[in-house]
């Protein structure tokens, strides 16, 4: 049964006056630090575009030609090594083992409601329920803001990851602390893939190793279980990086950007996934520039809104008049944003656009100039 305790607080209208200026500056830094946003957003590096120049060359042999150069390689991810978790899991033939663990703990939600009142006052209403769930993260009861009954040990142990000391695609070696893997997924646990010596208090339950007085289905307070992800050894994957020797080594594209990643799949679809992955990334950037500037124009204006709050339907229709008023703004302003910064971040784009300007002036002065030769003689 969850816990609830509710507190009610009460602002002045002169206090949220105060309060509003300071949302100026914020609303001031937002709006300016979302040009930089939208600017960097469109300057980003397509990868993709990288990748997709890189010499193709066989699994079976180092191609010595392509020292020196950016290359691609499709084969099985493989390791000679053994990689466990001591005293719980059996050394297995895997590039990357990720523990996680869980402690079933109480965790506080807040959620408050606000109203105005006439004469520009606001109450809040905050609600702290206390539930008791699954979680990486428990928070000791000092963190909470009613900890009386709400104690949650501490983890025994931590979260961790294990990568292969080595590791190779085809002919070629990776570093596999260094280059860019493929996501793990889901490891089943069994008693023979378990190795509990020294670790009597965890015991195999589904796809977890359990600690606790509970059960999985039925925890308590304080019981914890673990669980692994892992990248297999002899994943089909195609790598991308520098030739040098037999070694695939960070490749920098001119000098600063890094590529040195295995993707899973064939070298096609490794480079369709890294222009997914490019236009996700972009949309994300313009979704959030976008609204860190809108955002910040109704931060302005705040001091407006809760000046009209004296009488709460007044406050409510001028941020919503003022929304609709700076939503039109921000889209043209974070628009023109992104097209500039497409324009300077693509050498082509910037020339046609510079030879446009040019012809057009170059056009509009020679017109200028023969008018007066058009003219009848006096």
């Amino acid at each position: 049964m969850a816990d609830q305790f509710t507190e009610v607080t009460t602002k002045g209208w002169g206090k949220r006056i105060m309060d509003s200026f300071m949302g100026v500056l914020i609303g001031l830094a937002l709006f300016l630090i979302s040009f930089i946003v939208l600017w960097k957003t469109e300057g980003r590096t397509d990868y993709s575009k990288i990748a997709a120049k890189a010499v193709e060359v066989p699994a079976g042999k180092v191609a010595a030609e392509a020292d020196g150069k950016l290359v691609s390689v499709s084969a099985p991810l493989e390791t000679p090594d053994l990689v466990g978790d001591a005293g719980l899991l059996r050394p297995g033939s895997f590039i990357r083992l990720e523990r996680r663990v869980e402690m079933f703990a109480w965790v506080e939600e807040k959620h408050s409601k606000t109203e105005k009142k006439t004469g520009g006052s606001e109450v809040t209403t905050t609600t702290y329920t206390y539930k008791k769930q699954w979680t990486s993260d428990p928070e000791p009861a000092s963190e909470f803001k009613h900890p009386e009954g709400h104690e949650n040990p501490a983890l025994p142990i931590e979260a961790a990851a294990f990568t292969a000391p080595s590791a190779r695609v085809g002919a070629y070696a990776v570093d596999p602390d260094g280059i860019g893997l493929p996501a793990s997924s889901e490891l089943e646990l069994s008693e023979a893939k378990t190795d509990l010596t020294g670790k009597s208090e965890y015991r195999l339950s589904g796809n977890f190793l359990f600690r606790g007085y509970g059960t999985v289905a039925e925890p308590e307070v304080g019981d914890v279980r673990v669980s692994y992800r892992a990248l297999p050894s002899g994943r089909k994957v195609t790598a991308f990086g520098k030739l040098s020797g037999s070694d695939l080594a960070p490749y920098l594209h001119k000098g600063e950007k890094r590529l040195y990643r295995a993707v899973s799949g064939t070298r096609d679809e490794a480079v369709a996934q890294m222009k997914q992955e490019y236009k996700v990334a972009g949309w994300a950037g313009r979704i959030i520039g976008f609204l860190m500037m809108w955002i910040g124009l109704l931060m302005m204006t705040g001091p407006l809104s809760t000046i009209l709050d004296v009488l709460p339907f007044l406050g409510s229709a001028s941020r919503f008049v003022i929304g609709l008023m700076t939503f039109p703004i921000a889209l043209v302003l974070s628009l023109i944003t992104i097209l500039i910064s497409i324009i300077a971040h693509n050498v082509i784009a910037l020339i046609i656009v510079m030879a446009l300007i040019l012809g057009a002036g170059f056009f509009l002065y020679n017109r200028r100039k023969a008018a007066p030769a058009a003219q009848p003689a006096k």
